[in-house]
């Protein structure tokens, strides 16, 4: 039981907050390519923080909460492969992610991870 709890995304894992936004999106590093948007700005907790931005204008609230859930949960299950430390956001550029299989979307945000010097 110790380890789903290791594996699941707490509540303090969410990046929320004005300042914090804004310290990620203008100070932060940004990786980019045809899909996401990764940004990673470090924050000083010994933990990391998510968020996942996702335009209105990409599609309806169940097809941008489903997007949302599979990038979250490529997070989850991977989290502790990631440097600690850090605030990460993803935004979403393109629909077109979400005809992508599980592996592809997988690939395409460890390999923004990778150029931003996230993984371990």
């Amino acid at each position: 039981m110790k380890d789903k709890t290791k594996l699941s995304l707490q509540k303090k894992e969410r990046l929320r907050g004005q300042k914090n936004f804004f310290n990620l999106l203008k100070k932060g590093k940004q990786c980019r390519n045809l899909y996401l948007k990764v940004f990673c700005f470090p924050n000083e907790l010994d933990y990391n923080r998510i968020v996942v931005i996702i335009s209105s204008k990409l599609g309806k609230s169940w097809f941008r909460n489903k997007v949302r859930r599979v990038i979250k949960e490529i997070y989850r299950v991977h989290k502790n492969e990631f440097s600690q430390g850090y605030d990460i956001g993803f935004r979403l550029l393109d629909g077109d992610f979400s005809l992508l299989t599980f592996n592809e979307k997988k690939s395409i945000i460890f390999a923004c991870l990778r150029k931003l010097s996230l993984l371990k």
